[in-house]
């Protein structure tokens, strides 16, 4: 191989390479959002900061049930 073919293959490799880049770029964009590290999931142990009827503040709890609205747990 002389020097202009070696020229041609890394311009050929740059051109791809180039594609592969704007393929993962448009991945990104399309890919949803993931979720947050700090989402409660049922079954995590959380610490309450607040009492209630049966509980007290600084109780621990499992969560059972997560609506958009209120978070459920038994102790």
């Amino acid at each position: 191989m002389d020097i202009s073919d070696l020229v041609l293959q890394l311009s050929q490799l740059q051109l791809e390479q180039n594609k592969i880049i704007e393929q993962i770029l448009a991945a990104r964009v399309t890919a949803t959002p993931t979720e947050p590290e700090d989402t409660i999931h049922i079954g995590d142990h959380v610490l309450l900061l607040t009492g209630g009827i049966r509980c007290i503040k600084g109780d621990r709890a499992r969560v059972t049930k997560v609506t958009v609205s209120a978070v459920h747990f038994n102790d």
